[in-house]
């Protein structure tokens, strides 16, 4: 209950997850995650197909975790939120790293903004 709470989720605790919308989904998916009190979590694309407004209760739960001392790793295509939270980044294509370093400076190379938007 204490990550369901911390995610906002505490007032559906008895829902089925069929019934939640996909963003409280992915936000029941952190709650479960945080829940094996691991240091850091590995997400896979945690805000894609969400709500605008649900991305940014997500990302502000990221920034939360942060200050909780949990590092949070995450592969995501939607660059304007990895700029928003993300302290590093790991740029890849075809399986390799192709640049690295603060979002700032890694996400305006003009090799990083051919591979991602052609």
């Amino acid at each position: 209950m204490h990550w369901l709470k911390f995610v906002g989720l505490d007032g559906a605790a008895r829902q089925l997850v069929g019934e939640l919308s996909y963003g409280q989904q992915k936000l029941l998916t952190l709650a479960c995650c945080l829940a094996t009190e691991a240091p850091i979590l590995l997400l896979d694309e945690p805000v894609a197909g969400v709500h605008p407004e649900m991305i940014e209760r997500i990302l502000g739960l990221f920034r939360e975790l942060r200050s909780l001392g949990k590092l949070v790793v995450f592969i995501e295509h939607d660059i304007a939120s990895v700029r928003k939270v993300a302290d590093s980044v790991f740029v890849m294509d075809h399986g390799k790293i192709i640049a690295e370093g603060r979002p700032s400076d890694v996400l305006e190379r003009p090799e990083i903004i051919e591979a991602y938007v052609g």
